[in-house]
């Protein structure tokens, strides 16, 4: 008797077993519109006693049986245009380089991404080390799928849905693959009606050659006993201590952005750590979404990150580096190399990441963004609402925002973003801080603020913990300098130094509050290189706002002075000091 591992409505719901007639018969028929998932590998008979005493699958030391090979082409941070391509691609390869016959081939619809299922082309032997063997073998031959062999691996069950998507896991032809565009699968995916698959093939040719395992000793991964090195001993350190629960995520980033920044290809960094993630497996859906993000965004964690600084040592050969304030992880980019990633970045890339001005007020004209990896500074004069405007970008973009506030204290700040949201005048935000807190807190919760001037570690800090899209940072001479100094000048021109580090490294988009020099506040006169005592700012900065009015009206002016990669605009925003809300003027 052969028996499967399911999981019913989520992947939380599984270290359940049955046979696999019994899924098709009568689990499968009674789902209700729920997912449900069952396990890659059959296993024998003794899973039953098995889960009752381990309570997981992980770790199984009976027989593990392969029905079919299933390979998984996922979707992860590309385009549902870019993925079809992908599976076309597979498929063609299966075909061309390994003549798979046409009626082995299954392709699937995954409600997200797409399956292709094949016979056991291998002939795989059962055995209790046959995950190992599969994966070994399956990485060899396909190494551009997501590796998911692992011996407690779930996969989507046919004809059950995808409740991210709507949609539902359906067989497609070797002619619909093809010739269907997205819209089309899609819409068919919308009703889990059988369909015509191919027929199954009890005994399948032999086709190609298992990749043997060999007996070497367990690799860095999973050896307890290494001796980190002096050589970036933060990431030997993590590596050591394993993919803890609660800071796996964390530490698998950091890992795979060191492989990333050290000139591994995706598909070695994604083998490296393979082994290191089964000691306490997170998903493999969440384990490629990681990786892919990190070689997509860029996203670099220096020295000064506040997990990597957690295990820093004072041998490292980056120490001294490190303790003068320097980042020495830095790396360089070839052009060459540059072309192929900022190609990802734009296949990859989502219009969501962007923060357009006409989500603030849609009446905005021209589609004007800012983009991550942007500074926006705003200059304007005392007293024509800068910080007000500022908070009504934080609260009506939509995003995760770090707003600093470093001149108005958090009380007054908080409550203003309250009167904001609400559209509250003060008393009423009072009487309802005091009556309603929940109703007042429930529409904020995307924002964080600080008061406490930091300086640019602290800053860097937080944005690698807090990870936000958008960092508002008011006003810019707020920013602690790394020494004390008395020259004006040199502070500013620290702190946008910094901040232009942080907003490369992170890819945050960052909106910097700068006052103009008298002479231009006076005489309204504003350009790019208008900020008060430095003009490191109209260098460093993408875009310059020049924000401009009378405090006696209610009438504001912005304008770009500087657009780096966009046009200029000029719209007019009419002021309502009660609630601290702007609006789009109206002729």
């Amino acid at each position: 008797m052969k028996y499967v591992e399911y999981a019913l409505g989520s992947v939380a719901n599984r270290n359940r077993c049955c046979t696999q007639q019994e899924v098709d018969g009568i689990i499968l028929p009674s789902v209700n519109g729920q997912a449900l998932y069952k396990s890659y590998y059959t296993f024998d008979n003794a899973l039953p006693n098995w889960l009752k005493t381990n309570g997981s699958v992980k770790g199984f030391e009976g027989v593990y049986y392969l029905e079919n090979i299933i390979f998984d082409i996922d979707r992860g941070r590309g385009t549902d245009d870019w993925v079809l391509t992908q599976t076309q691609g597979f498929i063609t390869k299966l075909l061309d380089n390994y003549k798979i016959p046409e009626n082995y081939i299954q392709p699937w619809f995954s409600g997200n991404g797409y399956h292709v299922s094949i016979p056991d082309v291998f002939h795989f032997s059962p055995s209790r080390r046959l995950p190992q063997t599969v994966r070994t073998t399956l990485k060899e031959y396909f190494p551009e799928v997501d590796p998911i062999y692992d011996g407690s691996r779930l996969i989507r069950v046919g004809y059950t849905v995808n409740p991210k998507t709507g949609l539902y896991k359906i067989p497609l032809s070797m002619k619909e693959i093809y010739s269907y565009n997205v819209d089309t699968i899609h819409k068919l995916a919308r009703s889990n009606k059988p369909r015509e698959e191919i027929t199954n093939i009890l005994e399948p040719l032999k086709l190609m050659e298992i990749v043997e395992l060999n007996n070497e000793p367990a690799s860095i991964m999973t050896n307890r006993n290494i001796r980190p090195s002096a050589i970036a001993t933060c990431i030997q350190k993590l590596i050591q201590l394993g993919p803890a629960s609660g800071t796996r995520r964390n530490t698998l980033l950091r890992l795979v952005s060191y492989a990333r920044r050290n000139g591994f290809p995706l598909e070695i960094a994604s083998q490296m750590y393979i082994e290191w993630n089964q000691q306490n497996p997170m998903s493999s859906k969440e384990y490629n979404d990681i990786i892919n993000y990190i070689y997509t965004s860029g996203k670099k964690y220096g020295c000064n990150d506040a997990i990597m600084d957690k295990h820093c040592s004072n041998k490292c050969i980056y120490y001294t580096q490190k303790t003068n304030h320097v980042d020495p992880m830095l790396t360089t980019t070839n052009v060459a190399d540059w072309v192929y990633n900022y190609r990802q970045k734009l296949m990859n890339s989502k219009n969501e990441d962007r923060l357009y001005l006409r989500t603030v007020w849609e009446n905005f004209k021209d589609g004007f963004y800012l983009s991550p990896g942007e500074i926006a500074i705003l200059n304007g004069d005392t007293g024509v609402g800068k910080t007000a405007f500022c908070q009504n970008i934080a609260y009506y973009s939509g995003k995760k925002v770090l707003y600093l506030s470093l001149e108005v204290n958090l009380n007054l700040i908080n409550r203003r973003f309250i009167q904001i949201a609400h559209k509250f005048t003060k008393e009423q935000a009072n009487t309802q801080l005091i009556e309603n807190p929940d109703t007042c807190a429930e529409l904020l919760t995307k924002i964080d603020t600080l008061s406490m001037p930091p300086n640019i570690e602290g800053i860097r800090r937080l944005i690698a913990e807090l990870e936000p899209d958008l960092l508002i940072v008011d006003p810019l001479d707020g920013i602690k300098p790394k020494r004390y100094t008395s020259d004006n000048r040199q502070r500013v021109d620290s702190a946008i130094l910094g901040l232009r580090e942080i907003v490369d490294t992170y890819e945050v988009i960052a909106l910097v509050v700068a006052h103009p020099g008298k002479a231009e506040s006076r005489l309204g006169m504003m350009d790019a290189h208008s900020s008060k005592d430095s003009a490191t700012i109209g260098q460093k900065a993408d875009v310059i706002f020049a924000f401009e009015g009378s405090r006696s009206t209610s009438r504001r002016m912005l304008r770009t002075t500087k657009a780096r990669d966009g046009n200029p605009i000029m719209e007019y925003l009419d002021f309502e000091p009660l609630t601290f809300n702007f609006t789009t003027h109206k002729n």
